[in-house]
């Protein structure tokens, strides 16, 4: 009798072990999640960044296409050239159109980046 208690005591107890061993996996699989997660974190940010960055450059090169087509538009006007100061008129405002879809990309941009942060 002993025997067989001692049997089922042994046996609840790699049961428990056994349960153990599995509640503590999921912490090496929480922690493999962890890194995961971090690393396309990371990723996404590094992506965010280089966004904002493009957007940056080509911001400035709407500036000054902006700004160069209004000269322009300024001397088509001395020399009262209509045509050439109506198709400025349109390359300025596609220009402007750009830009502002720009301003609000980069605005959003660093909104999200720093909700990952």
């Amino acid at each position: 009798m002993k025997k067989q208690a001692m049997a089922k005591i042994v046996e609840i107890n790699k049961q428990e072990l056994s349960t153990q061993k599995v509640e503590l996996g999921i912490f090496n699989d929480i922690e493999k999640l962890k890194d995961k997660v971090v690393a396309a974190s990371t990723r996404a940010d590094k992506s965010i960044l280089n966004a904002l960055s493009d957007l940056a450059d080509t911001t400035a090169g709407l500036e000054q296409a902006i700004k160069i087509t209004e000269e322009g538009k300024q001397k088509a006007k001395e020399l009262g050239v209509d045509e050439l100061v109506k198709r400025a008129d349109k390359i300025s405002a596609e220009f402007n159109r750009l830009l502002k879809i720009h301003q609000k990309n980069i605005s959003d941009l660093r909104s999200i980046r720093n909700n990952i942060n």
